[in-house]
């Protein structure tokens, strides 16, 4: 469970869903990263001089995402599990001009809440093998 407070004081509680609706939500996601031909494991997001590229490259898989009709029909379905003052979160919340501005950051948490843990072990055993073969992929700026 993951809580969000908007500026008008709305609370946004962002629950898991069951494990095959998250499994569905994380299928949507890579699809549309197919669709739109975005090698993940190739953006670069380590700090240089003046090159965006990584930068570019991220905001166009993001963008990817965020357009695909299937990845919201999934989001919305997951959404539903969540509340924003008590209330199951449907596409209806974000016809108000005060809540539409969260839409994305909503989005976004349920999506972080529901799909991170499948990659969690994952990304840290590929990450140590990968480094133990000297191979560096998916360069992330140091904390």
């Amino acid at each position: 469970m993951r809580e969000l407070a908007t500026d008008h004081g709305a609370e946004v509680i962002i629950n898991k869903v069951p494990f095959f609706a998250a499994l569905k939500l994380q299928d949507a996601v890579l699809k549309a990263l197919l669709i739109a031909n975005i090698d993940v494991a190739a953006i670069d997001l380590s700090p240089s001089k003046g090159d965006s590229a990584g930068v570019n490259q991220l905001i166009s898989a993001i963008l990817s995402v965020i357009g695909s009709e299937a990845l919201r029909k999934e989001l919305f379905i997951c959404m539903q599990r969540s509340t924003c003052d008590g209330v199951k979160i449907t596409p209806d919340l974000f016809e108000s001009e005060e809540m539409r501005p969260y839409y994305y950051e909503i989005a976004g948490a349920v999506l972080m809440e529901n799909i991170s843990d499948f990659f969690v072990r994952l990304l840290s055993k590929s990450a140590q093998a990968m480094e133990n073969i000297g191979i560096k992929s998916l360069k992330l700026p140091a904390a």
